[in-house]
């Protein structure tokens, strides 16, 4: 399913053709006119972090010189690459981490090897005030914020057929992380995003909120959850 822009702003829903991706991960990406399910075709020029290694000395490009993004879960996987995708095309990047120190500051290494900018930041984005403190840090250091990507995410793993498995306690970490935590990322950030009047936001979803499928319940829901939540902000 691919939501295009329609006549007089309004968004329509038309399907999209399917093809076999080397990365499978499925990105909701947003704008302030229309939402839309992005496929990666092709691995980028330099390859991705942990999955596919990027490789050293990585000639920087200057397409997005001067702009400033705050990934958020980018010590690995779908996150990581993205910070580096973004460093290797001139952003300015926090790399943002709930647990995992280690891979975040590696990640913001390699910017930082390859003559990029990077500040390797803790939060939690289910709670509010470590959302302030990532945009307030990306504020601090380059004075503006034009691309804010939601990558963070968690799951329980239940088979779906047991409705036992999964706890309020499980939902609401699930949701807080999924779904709350975008909303409060962009909160945190829409003044900044606007304030050049060009920000941009990526919430990185998943098949499972389309089709209710992946490792729980819970997790297809929240994805859901998010692309409606992108689709309600994306009229703000």
């Amino acid at each position: 399913i691919q939501i295009v822009p329609g006549e007089s702003g309004k968004v329509q829903l038309s399907t999209a053709p399917e093809y076999r991706s080397p990365q499978p991960e499925r990105m909701l990406a947003t704008s302030s006119r229309y939402s839309t399910i992005l496929r990666t075709k092709t691995r980028p020029t330099c390859g991705t972090l942990h999955r596919y290694n990027y490789e050293e000395g990585c000639e920087m490009e200057q397409g997005l010189n001067g702009k400033v993004a705050i990934v958020t879960g980018s010590a690995s996987g779908i996150g990581a690459s993205v910070a580096l995708g973004l460093a290797r095309r001139g952003a300015d990047v926090v790399v943002n981490y709930s647990r995992n120190e280690k891979d975040a500051k590696a990640v913001a290494d390699q910017i930082t090897g390859w003559g990029g900018r990077a500040l390797c930041i803790q939060a939690d984005v289910a709670a509010d005030g470590d959302c302030k403190k990532l945009a307030d840090a990306a504020l601090n250091a380059w004075g503006r914020i034009d691309i804010l990507v939601n990558n963070a995410g968690t799951t329980k793993f239940a088979a779906h057929t047991d409705l036992a498995a999964l706890s309020a306690e499980d939902w609401q970490m699930i949701y807080g992380v999924n779904v709350v935590g975008p909303f409060q990322m962009m909160r945190a950030c829409v003044g900044a995003l606007k304030a050049h009047g060009n920000g941009s936001v990526v919430n990185v979803s998943s098949v499972a909120g389309v089709m209710g499928v992946g490792s729980s319940i819970a997790y297809a829901a929240s994805k859901g959850a998010l692309n409606t939540l992108a689709l309600s902000l994306s009229r703000v």
